[in-house]
């Protein structure tokens, strides 16, 4: 079963943007709040949370921010009629951002693509790879970069601001073309980054939700700034 919450004060939307989850091939089980204090009081895991900006108290911009703050690593999915993407989100690591005016066959093509994304994440797609000694399955949607090693490659995870790392085999640029359809791309000779962990790219360099900096070398500058626009662009 995938969870869904709906947090929109025009309760009109939030059903429209609920009739979307029927007759789908995933099991999905969708709740709707009327205002981000609702959502807050429900204290329930949810694989993806839709949020409006526009809210009365609580805006869906500042309930996003006190997830993150808290370590959720839920899907954040911005669906919103009166604002267009701006920079200042990237920290919060939305998914997708949708207009409640896009035409409806790019809607259902968005939630069967966020839907995909929620059953991938529950597959726990994950490489093996070796930490503490022991042999372990690490989540795809965790790694948030993947540096290179003298002997294969070193896994940099996040996951509820835990920051973990562990050692692979396999090269930086085998490890590229197994990933190349899960939102990595490589940003330097020396690593490949998980787009879905970014939290400000300023064409130099990029900064990760755990705070590090990564420089973007001038060799894969217009590979990366291709990638990342189309990944924000959700295309």
């Amino acid at each position: 079963m995938i969870e869904v919450a709906i947090c929109d004060d025009v309760r009109e939307d939030a059903l429209e943007l609920q009739s979307y989850f029927d007759n789908r091939i995933y099991q999905v089980n969708c709740d709707i709040f009327s205002n981000s204090m609702e959502f807050i009081s429900r204290q329930k895991k949810y694989d993806v949370i839709f949020l409006d900006f526009d809210m009365p108290g609580m805006s869906g911009e500042e309930l996003a921010e006190r997830l993150r703050e808290g370590g959720t690593d839920s899907l954040l999915v911005f669906f919103t009629g009166t604002r267009e993407p701006a920079p200042e989100i990237f920290h919060l690591q939305p998914f997708r951002y949708l207009m409640k005016d896009m035409p409806p066959v790019r809607i259902r093509r968005e939630i069967n693509e966020i839907l995909e994304k929620c059953h991938e994440r529950k597959r726990s797609y994950h490489l093996y790879a070796k930490g503490g000694g022991d042999i372990v399955k690490v989540p795809i949607y965790a790694i948030s970069y993947i540096e290179l090693a003298k002997h294969g490659s070193i896994i940099h995870t996040v996951q509820k601001n835990e920051c973990r790392q562990y050692t692979m085999r396999e090269s930086i640029r085998e490890l590229g073309v197994k990933l190349e359809d899960s939102g990595f791309v490589q940003a330097h000779n020396s690593y490949l980054v998980n787009m879905e962990h970014i939290v400000q790219y300023n064409k130099t360099y990029i900064q990760m939700k755990e705070g590090i900096q990564l420089n973007v070398s001038r060799a894969y500058r217009k590979k990366f700034d291709l990638a990342f626009r189309r990944y924000l662009l959700n295309e």
